[in-house]
């Protein structure tokens, strides 16, 4: 996957989809190997109406199956709150020691759901 420079903040890592043809609740995974290299991502929406309320989550091990759901764990931050994205909103993740991410939906989604990710070195400035 080639990496794109916008606007100067961050590198485009690519999106996680959830897919409504695909019936499932979650979105495509993205592995620490696309943002591994990176000391923080960020997570924006591209504001399509959601029907559930949108999590993130993260495998629990990197030699687990991604594709059985019970090896996937919603994340917290701070402990005790769940990491969670509106519709046409975006979330900053400065800690990255997961094997893997993806993006789970609580109801089943009419439309399909896009969020863009994107890296971040450095500061909040870089």
């Amino acid at each position: 996957m080639a990496l794109t420079l916008k606007h100067g903040k961050g590198v485009y890592l690519g999106s996680l989809t959830i897919t409504v043809a695909s019936d499932d609740d979650a979105s495509d995974i993205m592995t620490a190997d696309v943002y591994g290299n990176f000391s923080a991502i960020s997570i924006i929406s591209d504001g399509t109406a959601q029907v559930g309320t949108i999590t993130l989550a993260a495998l629990r091990h990197y030699t687990l199956d991604e594709t059985n759901d019970a090896n996937w764990a919603t994340i917290q931050s701070p402990p005790g709150t769940d990491v969670t994205i509106a519709a046409d909103k975006a979330i900053a993740l400065t800690a990255l020691p997961f094997a893997a991410i993806r993006l789970e939906s609580s109801g089943t989604e009419t439309s399909d759901q896009v969020y863009y990710v994107y890296g971040h070195r450095g500061t909040a400035a870089n």
